[in-house]
């Protein structure tokens, strides 16, 4: 080869790299969706398992005595958040727990996180807008114990109860914009177990559109998961209001 015919193949070569690149980067994020997807399917499946063990119900978050606060992971688990667990592994704490696209996946799945934290998929947590939204069927409960302070405390839903259960969200992409461990850029962006239709809850979690054409994975009452825009989203039974884009910037509906 001369140097001119080296530069030749050299620039033809940059210029499959460039075209192939995209493509390969699409294929590579379809690949993380449907595994998105599939995390959740097998979440649902220990849900149903668990209410079909506990009288129809499934539990969403608690807390103790000492305010400490435990969301969905550890129930499902068995293994102890703030000291509080549930007393059977329907899921092995793992990747199963998060999204593989979201930006502080790799980190809290090397760390151990998933299934030993809060941090995971989040859960629909009723907050002032259930009664409103389901004022035909209302079908959160919290359980409160132990006045004047209340503590322990349990959400509780009733699957029985729930109207046009293949329309309402149970378990999605969540990301929170919370400033974790004084800004590793590696914790940015991480999932919180826990959502709110209206209004950002435990720390500071949304809902997380981070697949492919600004979707978000969500998981339904049914059984069924799906990515859903922020339209679908807002249209659903769940009436999706707050939630994050790709680049967790805030989106904000009537």
């Amino acid at each position: 080869f001369t140097l001119i015919e080296l530069l030749v193949v050299v620039a033809i070569l940059a210029l499959l790299v460039s075209i192939l690149m995209p493509s390969l980067q699409k294929a590579k994020e379809l690949a993380r969706t449907v595994v998105c997807l599939t995390n959740q399917k097998n979440c649902g499946t220990a849900f149903f398992l668990y209410a079909d063990e506990w009288q129809g119900k499934t539990v969403t978050s608690w807390g103790d005595a000492g305010g400490a606060i435990a969301l969905w992971p550890a129930l499902y688990s068995g293994q102890p958040v703030y000291a509080m667990a549930g007393q059977t592994e329907y899921l092995r704490a793992g990747g199963i727990f998060g999204c593989p696209s979201n930006p502080a996946y790799p980190y809290d799945l090397r760390m151990g996180y998933y299934g030993t934290t809060n941090y995971a998929y989040g859960m629909y947590e009723a907050w002032t807008e259930h009664n409103t939204l389901f004022k035909s069927s209302p079908f959160a409960e919290t359980l409160l114990f132990a006045p004047p302070a209340y503590r322990p405390w349990a959400q509780v839903h009733h699957l029985s109860k729930i109207p046009n259960a293949a329309a309402v969200i149970w378990l999605a992409d969540t990301s929170s914009t919370r400033n974790w461990n004084f800004g590793n850029p590696e914790e940015r962006g991480r999932m919180v177990g826990s959502f709110s239709p209206h209004t950002e809850l435990r720390w500071t979690s949304r809902i997380h559109l981070n697949h492919p054409n600004d979707t978000a994975n969500v998981l339904c009452y049914d059984g069924h998961a799906e990515s859903l825009g922020e339209q679908a989203l807002n249209k659903s039974a769940s009436n999706i209001k707050v939630m994050l884009d790709k680049d967790l910037n805030y989106i904000n509906l009537p």
